[in-house]
């Protein structure tokens, strides 16, 4: 949070009492939620919390880079400063977990095609929607 709270000031941004409480309900639940999940966290202590405040702080996160907004599954999830810039999120359909893969080739062909034919992208990361090994197994006949 410090960290946060001090790249903000650089920044130029201000650290609101909301943007904190946003980010912290993305870093204790260390699982991608819904906005509507993280406004009811939110007001358990700030019944009066609106949505629409709540709306802009996870887009103020996203734009600073310090949550992603998962597409398929529609939730987010915190992204510590200093994240590598290029990861794979393997999400998983059924029980909505995210596997976060990183690494410098992660991706890269398709970002270098963007910049080659001139597309600036506005990030670097990728969702692969699928099932996960621990789902897959459930859903397996055991043997007996």
């Amino acid at each position: 949070m410090e960290a946060i709270r001090t790249l903000c000031q650089q920044r130029g941004h201000a650290f609101t009492a909301t943007r904190r409480r946003v980010l912290r309900v993305l870093i204790e639940a260390n699982a991608p939620l819904k906005a509507y999940a993280v406004l009811e966290t939110i007001r358990q202590t700030q019944p009066n919390t609106a949505p629409t405040s709540v709306y802009r702080a996870l887009e103020f996160l996203q734009t600073q880079g310090w949550a992603v907004r998962l597409n398929s599954i529609s939730a987010y999830l915190y992204q510590a400063p200093g994240s590598p810039a290029r990861c794979t999120f393997l999400v998983c359909e059924t029980c909505s977990s995210v596997q976060v893969v990183h690494g410098a080739e992660t991706g890269i062909n398709w970002i270098d095609h963007a910049r080659i034919t001139g597309f600036v992208p506005a990030s670097h990361s990728v969702e692969i929607s699928g099932r996960c090994a621990r789902c897959r197994m459930a859903d397996s006949p055991r043997a007996t």
